[in-house]
């Protein structure tokens, strides 16, 4: 399964009604992002809790054109908001 579909397949489980499997994803407790830098500042382009699914979708904005590897960047964050906006911000020496 392509990286931006897997992304995208929690949302479906929910429409889904199947919330079991959603809380599973959720109590893993870390997912991974990629960043692309957009007019000097980080911002979040895919995420994913598995890493080979966001280094799959970096993989293809680096083939498509879309950015250089130099303007890309690959973390790892608690799945909350707050933790996800909190390392965003640090990187764009915010925090």
């Amino acid at each position: 399964m392509r990286g931006r579909s897997r992304g995208l397949a929690c949302a479906r489980l929910m429409m889904a009604a199947n919330e079991r499997e959603c809380r599973w994803l959720a109590s893993r407790g870390s997912i991974t992002r990629f960043l692309a830098l957009i007019d000097g500042r980080w911002g979040i382009q895919f995420g994913a809790y598995e890493r080979g699914d966001v280094m799959a979708e970096r993989a293809a904005y680096i083939e498509n054109g879309e950015a250089k590897a130099k303007e890309l960047k690959v973390i790892t964050t608690g799945d909350t908001q707050t933790e996800i906006n909190a390392a965003v911000a640090k990187l764009n020496g915010e925090g």
